[in-house]
């Protein structure tokens, strides 16, 4: 499975098993999301 830690606009998970594929997602607490741009 290919792993790809990235933000993600809405309804792309949706799109994306729509094709029968798999997605896992998370949404970030402020926290979080404040530290994925340090972190990317």
């Amino acid at each position: 499975m290919k792993t790809v830690n990235k933000l993600v606009r809405d309804n792309i998970p949706d799109i994306i098993r729509s094709n029968g594929e798999k997605t896992i997602t998370k949404t970030l607490n402020e926290t979080e999301y404040l530290k994925s741009f340090i972190t990317n």
